[in-house]
């Protein structure tokens, strides 16, 4: 068995990351990159180990075992942002003495969404660690995951009534996996404790907003630093997220100081390179406008954060509905910002130009996105009703182009709505991604197409979220796992897992060609698995009217 070796303390505080990481405040965000490089060399540090109690840089850990997977819940990967660190950049957790219970159910950050499963707390800057309970003689891919919920709701820990379990339960999807793996799941900041931005916070730091993603980001750190105690490889990372953790995923690629930290992405319903970010000065006039509507505005910009820092975490998670628009319809920016420090240019200009992590990627959507959007449309049932609709969700000027492009004249209203959101919301953005990206580094395509059929996503079809229940092989928790449901999981966990790699392709699986922008091959998922040229979804219209032109319908 091989043994964790750490080095003594006065070794330790000779580090410069040891040292001076709660120091980022004032030196920059450019000393979480030389953590990361200096975590690389780190090797004779951190090794990996077996058993239940496990001991990484910060202190030791216990964990349990069942089904063949050591699981660790809530470790701290930086310091509680509460008190003088509400609404700053994440520093690096204290270190403990005794041993971390890793065994209980987990947090989830304060969120808007009232009925969250598990306890909110605005100490939640922890992870998740599933490894296997045998030591491999090898160290192993790591897939890190960000949960979805359009950066206002959602957590690692997250409890679903329907499978009455964890959804985003690394044991599961090991167990089912081909390949072995370590999984790690990540809580982050959200809402406005996690992505408020405010000219008294920028004086502070030298920018405001996107903690959220900065916590992500520090989560990667805590990975290169500490995974190998788990069996992990951390030079095989893989980011994977689903509709705002994908959106996230792929903010991560071009952040600042993400050299290495990414060494593949998978992006399951969400990208960012066709949404246009609000800059600072805008996020700042947001953020003034939400510290008036909790009665902090102050004539000094200190007093106005300083009753901000003393409002309780609760009443400003149920504020952050205050930071969204849309009405109901899928997050595009999902509150992230143009800061000039962490995001310094629009993501578009920056996978246009090669300036990201030029990383093996799968982008993806699933065939009925829109279906999950349009659940309480029931009664979009006549050409006038889907008129005001379109109205609400697109304003007045682009409700007629696109009431001509998208038809109702001898339609179910219902129906062309759900396909109007999923060619605007996913299809197209995947596609405008993959097109940029693919120029600069090896992407994947891939179209879902296997329905749910369990509620609440029954009659859905292959709705937003659907994959899920593949990825993390959930089956087994609701109803009898049919055969053909295992094969298809036990497929996407080897691409997914083999990815990091620089071929998701393996030699039982049915071969995935490259994606190329003349080319636009997809791979279908679904019980039998394809490939095809992408359908057409009408994407030179969503481009033109995104762009400000008029377009003409098509159809």
């Amino acid at each position: 068995m091989t043994q964790i070796t750490i080095g003594s303390q006065s070794q330790r505080d000779s580090s410069r990351c040891d040292r001076n990481w709660h120091r980022v405040l004032a030196i920059g965000f450019s000393l979480f990159g030389a953590c990361a490089a200096e975590s690389h060399t780190a090797e004779d540090e951190v090794l990996a180990q077996t058993g239940n109690l496990i001991a990484v840089p910060d202190g030791s850990v216990r964990g349990s075992t069942a089904r063949g997977t050591r699981s660790f819940i809530g470790i701290p990967y930086a310091a509680a942002p509460v008190g003088a660190l509400r609404w700053k950049p994440p520093m690096l957790a204290e270190t403990w003495s005794g041993t971390f219970d890793a065994t209980g159910p987990g947090v989830a950050c304060f969120q808007s969404d009232s009925e969250s499963t598990v306890e909110q707390s605005e100490d939640c800057l922890r992870l998740n660690v599933f490894a296997p309970e045998k030591q491999s003689e090898q160290l192993l891919p790591v897939l890190v995951w960000l949960h979805g919920g359009d950066n206002v709701r959602g957590s690692a820990n997250d409890l679903q009534p329907f499978i009455g379990a964890r959804l985003y339960d690394g044991a599961s999807l090991r167990e089912y996996a081909k390949t072995e793996v370590v999984v790690v799941t990540v809580n982050y900041r959200l809402g406005a404790l996690g992505f408020i931005a405010h000219e008294g916070l920028t004086a502070e730091t030298g920018t405001s907003g996107n903690y959220g993603l900065m916590d992500q980001q520090a989560a990667l750190f805590w990975v290169q630093r500490s995974i190998r105690a788990f069996g992990g490889d951390p030079s095989r990372v893989t980011l994977f997220g689903q509709g705002t953790g994908a959106t996230d995923a792929c903010y991560q690629l071009v952040a600042r100081d993400a050299d290495d930290l990414v060494h593949a992405a998978v992006l399951e319903s969400g990208s960012c390179s066709q949404a246009v970010l609000a800059e600072l000065p805008l996020a700042q006039s947001r953020g003034a406008a939400f510290a008036r509507e909790l009665g902090c505005d102050r004539d000094q910009i200190a007093e106005t954060l300083a009753c901000l820092r003393a409002k309780p975490a609760g009443e400003l998670a149920s504020s952050a509905e205050l930071m969204q628009t849309g009405g109901g319809m899928p997050a595009t920016g999902a509150l992230a910002i143009v800061d000039g420090q962490f995001i310094r240019e629009q993501p578009k200009a920056a996978f246009a130009a090669g300036r990201f992590e030029q990383v093996p990627m799968i982008v993806g959507t699933n065939a009925r996105e829109g279906s999950y959007f349009m659940r309480e449309h029931e009664q979009l049932d006549s050409g006038d009703a889907y008129r005001a609709w379109l109205t609400t969700a697109f304003g007045s000027i682009q409700a007629g182009p696109i009431a001509a492009e998208y038809s109702v004249a001898d339609s179910n209203p219902h129906e062309v709505a759900t396909q109007l959101i999923t060619d605007a919301f996913f299809t197209c953005p995947a596609q405008g991604f993959a097109d940029l990206a693919s120029a600069h580094a090896d992407v994947y395509r891939y179209a879902f197409e296997r329905a749910a059929y369990i509620a609440p996503l029954e009659g859905l079809g292959a709705t937003h979220s659907a994959e899920l229940l593949w990825v993390w092989d959930v089956w087994p928790r609701v109803s009898p796992y049919a055969g053909d449901d295992v094969g298809l999981s036990q497929t996407i966990a080897g691409y997914w897992s083999r990815l990091v790699d620089g071929d998701p392709n393996g030699k039982y699986s049915p071969e995935w060609p490259r994606y190329e922008p003349t080319a636009r091959q997809e791979l279908v998922l679904d019980i039998e698995i394809s490939t095809r040229q992408q359908r057409d979804a009408r994407c030179e219209f969503w481009q033109k009217l995104r762009s400000g032109e008029t377009p003409e319908a098509t159809r």
